[in-house]
């Protein structure tokens, strides 16, 4: 994470905890925070950093530490690895329209892969399963739609959007 970024999370952390001690002066005067913020969390992602924030700011009553920060990114990111590892044995398989119906999150990544037809890929005379094209298909769709994360439900297949 950029100092940029952590600037941004923090001023949603602010909002958050506005009586905080740890936010006094606002986020001008809390540069060597935010710089120490950064330099712990190199290795999130803005988006997957966003994610976290969002979390904590539902279940903290007091402001987070960088622990609880990097805990709740990792949790996000062990998330976003099961659903793209159960994405990808749903659709490595002989029949996938009937393994991954519509409105399932594989029928989802299916969808915007653009079809059964893009889960193959021939590489020389060897045609193997698109495992690339289908985890840049489920972080598309997950980035897209957060709240895939967390165990909330896909999509209700049986209803329609109004």
């Amino acid at each position: 994470m950029t100092n940029r970024e952590m600037t941004e999370l923090f001023s949603v952390m602010l909002l958050t905890w506005p009586n905080a001690e740890v936010f006094r002066g606002g986020v001008e005067k809390l540069g060597p925070t935010i710089k120490l913020w950064a330099s712990c969390t190199a290795d999130i992602d803005f988006w997957t950093g966003q994610q976290a924030v969002y979390r904590l700011c539902k279940c903290c009553k007091f402001p987070p530490t960088i622990a609880d920060f990097r805990e709740q990114a990792e949790r996000i990111s062990a998330e976003i690895r099961s659903l793209t590892t159960e994405a990808q044995y749903t659709l490595c398989c002989e029949n996938p329209e009937e393994t991954a119906p519509p409105g399932s999150f594989a029928g989802v990544v299916m969808e915007a892969m653009g079809g059964a037809n893009a889960l193959l890929v021939t590489r020389g005379q060897t045609t193997m399963w698109n495992l690339e094209g289908i985890t840049a298909a489920c972080q598309t769709v997950i980035r897209q739609r957060p709240s895939l994360i967390g165990g909330k439900p896909v999509i209700d297949a049986g209803k329609k959007k109004r």
